[in-house]
């Protein structure tokens, strides 16, 4: 096991436009969902968590604004100079066609332009989708361990708002409306953390992780037992070699389908198997909707607000494909 010192955070959510803002806002439950321009197939107007920057910018551009204003805030609580180069890893979603369309190399390019930051030559782009997280922590990890010297950055970035991506979500009925009560809200985030290696003062760990494809399908005649979480789950505790007792902290995402609203609970309940154990539960789309490959860095970056004195995270994840993710962290602060 690797540990790491977290240096410095940035997020950008419709619930503020920095880590402060964003964590306080979450803490005191508050969410942002506004009526839009876009329309169901109702004609009536949707419900989104949509982030009030400068101008009413969209899809790549807007993701570009976003992620810049991450990191900028994450280099400034790092006290890092601009012109510094560190491995960044940018997670986007997967490549499946229910993500933004961009070329990439261009969209790298342009991160730079945007922030004035040059990337180092070991850094990439991760399209995986909410479970590129993962990846990416892991590949930090290693980097920081096989070069103690390095510090490496993290950055999650993603927009459902598009008129492409509300058309096709609206079509598979996932969206929340009037007439389809267990859909999502769609969303927008962007987040950056910047890692080195650990200190006595502060130390992250990343103990375990696992992933694993939900078989069911829409109209399948057997029942939902959210199967692919459950084994994504176990596989992240028996590598951790941690029992579920163990967790102080269950951060979910769970609104990518119709399915999803129950599949944190039944995962718990099948795990736990009647057994009570107190710990703190929370669910990112509650408060923040949607926000596509943000959502796994985003729930790692608030889980250290939400556990003051330190402790263990379980994040679990389901991407728009079958593929499900979980992740198990802890975070320990001294003096």
């Amino acid at each position: 096991m690797n540990t790491l010192k977290i240096n410095g955070i940035g997020m950008v959510t419709a619930l503020g436009l920095n880590k402060k803002a964003t964590s306080a806002a979450f803490r005191a439950g508050i969410e942002n969902f506004q009526e839009s321009h876009f329309l169901d197939g109702n004609g009536e107007k949707l419900l989104v968590a949509e982030i009030p920057l400068e101008k009413p910018w969209r899809g790549k551009v807007k993701m570009l604004k976003m992620a810049a204003r991450a990191i900028l805030e994450a280099n400034s609580e790092a006290n890092l100079d601009q012109k510094q180069e560190i491995p960044t890893l940018i997670c986007l979603s997967e490549k499946n066609g229910l993500g933004l369309e961009l070329d990439e190399q261009q969209f790298f390019n342009d991160l730079q332009q945007e922030t004035g930051v040059i990337f180092h030559q070991d850094s990439g782009l991760i399209r995986k989708g909410k479970s590129g997280c993962v990846s990416a922590l892991q590949y930090a990890q290693t980097h920081i361990n096989n070069n103690p010297q390095h510090l490496v950055r993290i950055v999650a970035t993603d927009t459902l708002l598009t008129a492409r991506l509300v058309n096709k979500f609206t079509e598979n009925r996932w969206l929340l409306t009037r007439t389809t009560s267990n859909g999502f809200i769609p969303g927008e985030a962007a987040v950056c953390m910047i890692f080195s290696k650990k200190t006595p003062e502060s130390t992250f760990s990343l103990l375990g992780k696992g992933s694993a494809d939900e078989s069911y399908k829409e109209g399948d005649e057997v029942p939902f037992l959210a199967e692919g979480l459950t084994a994504a789950v176990k596989q992240t505790l028996q590598s951790a070699k941690q029992e579920l007792s163990g967790i102080n902290l269950w951060f979910s995402h769970n609104s990518t389908t119709y399915l999803s609203a129950k599949e944190s609970t039944l995962t718990e309940l099948k795990l736990l198997r009647g057994e009570e154990i107190q710990f703190q539960r929370h669910s990112l789309t509650q408060s923040f909707g949607e926000v596509g490959a943000s959502a796994g860095l985003l729930m790692l970056a608030l889980s250290k607000d939400l556990l003051p004195f330190g402790g263990t995270s379980l994040i679990t994840m389901a991407n728009f494909d079958s593929r499900r993710a979980a992740l198990l962290s802890r975070v320990e602060h001294y003096g």
